[in-house]
């Protein structure tokens, strides 16, 4: 039955990982609530579904698309020396 309960001997310790965990923790419990929240709220205030799925859409469209830190780690460069007769996107970003 031991090896089946969390081992918690590091949070004791190591007082730096402790407050970690229990910074994760509490983040962890706020997107989660958010994530809760956020459509009710729409929802209470529209009283749309279409509202809701827009929202899906949105937070969908955030994952997939990348963040311009993002793009600056993209081929662009490699992209650039194969064709360095035209100017391309990855010299502006």
């Amino acid at each position: 039955m031991r090896r089946l309960l969390l081992d918690i001997s590091p949070l004791a310790a190591h007082p730096d990982y402790r407050t970690l965990w229990i910074g994760q923790s509490i983040a962890q419990f706020g997107r989660q609530a958010t994530a809760l929240a956020l459509p009710y709220q729409i929802y209470a205030l529209t009283g749309s579904p279409l509202a809701i799925g827009g929202l899906a859409v949105a937070t969908l469209a955030a994952l997939l698309l990348p963040r311009r830190s993002q793009l600056a780690a993209s081929p662009m460069p490699w992209i650039d020396d194969i064709s360095s007769s035209r100017p391309s996107l990855g010299r502006w970003l």
